[in-house]
């Protein structure tokens, strides 16, 4: 009888061990499976944040967009406007200095451009590099210097002030009779006499129209011939540049 009794606790005990060791194989089958087959959440969250990156992303422009674009850049203004170069100025300013006699125009006490003066220097030096005379370096130091004491001077005698700009321009529109110095001297070098004449007209003609022009900036007429005494000087020394 004990015998036949620890034969069915034996029996029983292998059954019980094969079923748990089925019961882990499918549990591992199982984990396998699930770890195969995406999770649906995972899978959700993963489109959301692409879709969101796309969304975040800048985009072409449109085709209203650059038709717009391109009517903005019609309505802009001129290169020359934007670079406050007015040829039309610079005419009027020149047909000041060149008759000195007429009343001051008001462009010059209104606008203080700055193109006119360059222009006129590179004439010169390109005139006077037509005689072997590579003075540059020169024209710029005496502009620079002469402009900023002709600054000093003027701030100095009159009670109504005068900025740098202004100074600039005026001095560098009257430099035009010194232009013409230049280029007269290119083709009478060899006649010294009608140079040094019409070297002495070039400054005082310069002189006048410069001392007019900030005389009636200033508003100071009776400093005339104060001002005009350091404006002598400075066209005296590009005159003195021009001919030796």
């Amino acid at each position: 009888m004990s015998e036949q009794t620890n034969e069915l606790i034996f029996d029983f005990n292998e059954q019980s061990q094969s079923e748990q060791t089925i019961n882990q194989e499918t549990d591992l089958n199982n984990n396998n499976n699930g770890n195969s087959q995406p999770n649906q959440t995972d899978f959700y969250q993963s489109v959301y944040t692409t879709d969101s990156i796309y969304s975040e992303m800048p985009r072409s422009p449109s085709f209203n967009q650059i038709s717009s674009m391109g009517n903005n850049f019609e309505n802009e203004p001129p290169l020359l406007e934007e670079l406050e170069i007015n040829f039309d100025h610079i005419k009027s300013k020149m047909l000041s200095v060149l008759n000195p006699f007429k009343p001051v125009d008001t462009i010059f006490i209104n606008d203080s451009d700055l193109a006119g003066p360059l222009i006129f220097c590179l004439l010169l030096g390109f005139f006077l590099l037509f005689r072997g005379k590579i003075n540059f370096g020169y024209i710029y130091g005496l502009c620079v210097t002469g402009c900023s004491l002709i600054y000093f001077v003027l701030n100095l005698m009159s009670q109504s002030n005068i900025d740098l700009y202004k100074t600039v321009s005026v001095s560098g529109y009257c430099l035009l009779p010194i232009v013409f110095l230049s280029f007269i001297k290119i083709f009478f070098f060899f006649i010294p006499a009608v140079l040094y004449c019409f070297a002495i007209i070039c400054v005082i003609w310069a002189t006048y129209s410069a001392t007019n022009i900030f005389v009636k900036i200033l508003q100071s007429n009776q400093q005339k011939f104060l001002i005009a005494y350091p404006v002598f000087l400075f066209y005296a020394c590009f005159a003195v540049l021009t001919i030796f």
